[in-house]
This record gives C-alpha cells, sequence and structure tokens, in this order.
C-alpha cells in the first residue's frame, strides 16, 4: 500500500476551530484511495521533525494568544520548513498558521506577531473587535491541470490580510482575505493557505 506521511504542527495550539477534523478527513479520503496516512504531531518542547522527510505539513487555527504563544518555537525552524516546501513539501495551512506563514501578524493592541517571511502577504486585525469576518463563504477555485472547483467553507477571522499576488481562489459569497475582498486565501503549486474551515468541494459540470 502506497504511503502518505503528514507532519501536524501544534495540534494542541492550533486547532481553534476544530481544525483536527481537516486530518481525520483527509485521512479517511486518502485510506478510501488505497493510501495509508502517516500523521506525526509536533509541538513546543518535542524533538525537532525532518520537515523535508514529509509529503504534507498542516497547520490549523489559532487566536492572537495562542500564535503569540508558538510564534519564537515555529520560527526557529524558519530554514527548515523553507527548504522542505523549495523541495516540494505540500503546505496546507489553515486561518491562524496562514497568518504565521506570511511576514508579520499586527494585533489589535498594535504588537507584532512575527511570521515565517516564507510568504509576502502580512495580516492586520481589525480594531473593532466586534467585527469579524464570519459566515459561510463560496470561493471559485482553478487547481493543477486547470481543474474548476468550488470550494465552500466556513470563516471567522478578524484578521485581514493584504499583498496577494496569488489567491486560492475568487470570492462568489463571504468576505475572503478581507471584509468585502474578491480574493480568498493564498495558493502556489505546492502550498493551499486559506480561511476556509470545514470545506467541501464541488466541481463545475
Amino acid at each position: 500500500m502506497k504511503e502518505l506521511k503528514i507532519l501536524y504542527l501544534y495540534p494542541d495550539i492550533l486547532d481553534l476551530y476544530g481544525d483536527i477534523g481537516n486530518i481525520k478527513i483527509l485521512k479517511y479520503r486518502l485510506e478510501q484511495r488505497g493510501i495509508k496516512a502517516i500523521i506525526d504531531n509536533y509541538s513546543i518542547n518535542d524533538e525537532k521533525p525532518d520537515f523535508e522527510s514529509y509529503d504534507i505539513i498542516f497547520a490549523g487555527g489559532g487566536a492572537d494568544n495562542e500564535q503569540q504563544i508558538l510564534s519564537e518555537d515555529l520560527i526557529k525552524y524558519k530554514e527548515e520548513i523553507k527548504l522542505a516546501k523549495e523541495k516540494g513539501v505540500f503546505l496546507l495551512l489553515i486561518c491562524g498558521a496562514y497568518q504565521l506563514f506570511g511576514k508579520y501578524y499586527k494585533g489589535v493592541e498594535g504588537n507584532i506577531i512575527p511570521g515565517l517571511e516564507i510568504f509576502n502577504y502580512y495580516t492586520k486585525a481589525n480594531q473593532n473587535r466586534s467585527q469579524r469576518c464570519i459566515g459561510n463563504i463560496v470561493i471559485d477555485v482553478s487547481l493543477n491541470n486547470n481543474i474548476k472547483t468550488k470550494v465552500i467553507g466556513f470563516e471567522n477571522h478578524g484578521g485581514q490580510t493584504y499583498e496577494i499576488n496569488n489567491s486560492f481562489g475568487k470570492v462568489l459569497y463571504g468576505n475572503g482575505n478581507k471584509f468585502g475582498d474578491e480574493c480568498e486565501g493564498y495558493m502556489e503549486k505546492n502550498v493551499i493557505a486559506t480561511y476556509l474551515h470545514r470545506t467541501t468541494s464541488f466541481k463545475k459540470s
């Protein structure tokens, strides 16, 4: 049986909206295709992983406090993660992790949480804590080999992300990277970074 190795970063910290469900679904779908999913967890004080040895690196969502807690630990591995990405390891980043892989996150009080700077985008918190991009969201996505599909999920973020040069998809309903944006997330050949939780995909007929 073919095997696929997944590194799950900070499952005890970056699981604000039940993002472990992404891992469970990914494991289930792989097994339905005859692929064995090997999932290793990494969190603060664990032994450093060999990032390049994995097929997928996954990280989920977390609030400002959780991001502040793990930022220093994550940045220690900046070069290793960047090299793994350059060598083809796939990055799947949800919500808070999406933000942390950019330049920085600026909180409501003006505090800066440094990111990995692997990507050039950055995020600023909305100054009004009661206003959030929250609710169901639908985006148009073009995947590898021009596979057209709609992706439906749920977004809940106060952070507004700027300087996206290649989005995950076009917003049909919802907010996206910031209030009323036309674009959602960030995508490269082996990267999907998104605010969408609990996603479902529907191919166009």
